[in-house]
């Protein structure tokens, strides 16, 4: 896992969780 991801999950809210989650794996596809 990457230091971006962690800290994304970090400062993420539960609510933009599974958006950051589904750009990430956008941009990792």
């Amino acid at each position: 896992m990457s230091r971006g991801l962690q800290l994304t999950k970090r400062n993420t809210p539960p609510a933009r969780l599974r958006s950051v989650l589904a750009f990430v794996h956008r941009d990792h596809n």
